[in-house]
């Protein structure tokens, strides 16, 4: 785990969003740097509305974003070019194959062919796609299929990525291999990595936010997190974590916002 405060690679602001003229996110201020940052709170919390308000894709009420020290508001374009993003429920034609998917992927980041073949050759060789690169999408197990997905949000290598929920739908053995996945790109790039389950705090993560109906009510640590549920919590650190986020999170979260 790290043990001091990553170099900030995101900043966020004052960050006040709205969706359908209801708050979604009330003044949230927030870094992730190297290493994995779990964005963490129940459904409703606002966990993708940031992600995307990140991106750029939804519009500011206020606040200020800025990524590898390019400013998103008037540098969006720039600012997207330093970022990779995997949400929460994907979608990409099943026909196409996992090359022609991942050099796709670098066409739309307007690579040269020279330097999109290193950029697939890369990515095949760190997500362990070797075996299955002239098969279809659709053939594709969920874990698999979601490493794939994975290495198109990342051919151009951006300092930050973005995963919204990764490890939902799938059971224990491809969570196992999406995670590894994970902790290999984060030796490179930033992560900050929305979640509600424990596991991917205890096994992914170097920092935590949580957010609480679209409010940041905590930050700090893994050990800080585990730390916070008192010697009265009897158990193993998975319980522990899970009694500090069920304590802070409460259980009116997302009652009264519509976020995400």
């Amino acid at each position: 785990m790290l043990k001091s405060m990553p170099v900030s690679i995101l900043d966020v602001v004052n960050l006040r969003v709205s969706l359908r003229k209801k708050p979604v996110l009330r003044g949230v201020s927030l870094s992730c740097g190297s290493g994995v940052t779990a964005l963490v709170g129940a459904n409703g919390s606002g966990k993708s509305t940031l992600l995307r308000a990140v991106l750029g894709l939804v519009p500011l009420v206020s606040g200020a974003v800025s990524v590898a020290g390019v400013d998103l508001r008037p540098g969006l374009r720039r600012a997207r070019r330093n970022m990779g993003y995997l949400p929460q429920s994907p979608s990409f034609p099943g026909g196409f194959t996992v090359v022609d998917a991942l050099f796709y992927a670098a066409w739309l980041q307007e690579m040269g062919k020279g330097d999109a073949r290193k950029a697939v050759d890369d990515v095949v060789s760190s997500f362990n796609l070797t075996d299955v690169v002239d098969q279809p999408l659709g053939s594709l197990s969920g874990g698999t299929r979601q490493r794939v997905l994975l290495g198109q949000a990342v051919i151009h290598q951006p300092p930050l990525v973005l995963l919204d929920e990764p490890t939902s739908g799938l059971d224990l053995t491809q969570q196992a291999s999406f995670r590894a996945a994970i902790s290999r790109l984060s030796q490179e790039s930033a992560i900050l990595l929305s979640t509600h389950h424990t596991d991917d705090v205890d096994l992914l993560a170097d920092r935590v936010h949580v957010l609480s109906q679209g409010r940041l009510v905590w930050s700090g640590s893994v050990d800080e997190l585990e730390g916070r549920a008192g010697d009265e919590v009897q158990g193993g650190r998975r319980l522990r974590l899970e009694s500090s986020l069920s304590a802070l999170i409460g259980t009116r979260d997302g009652s009264d916002d519509g976020g995400r």
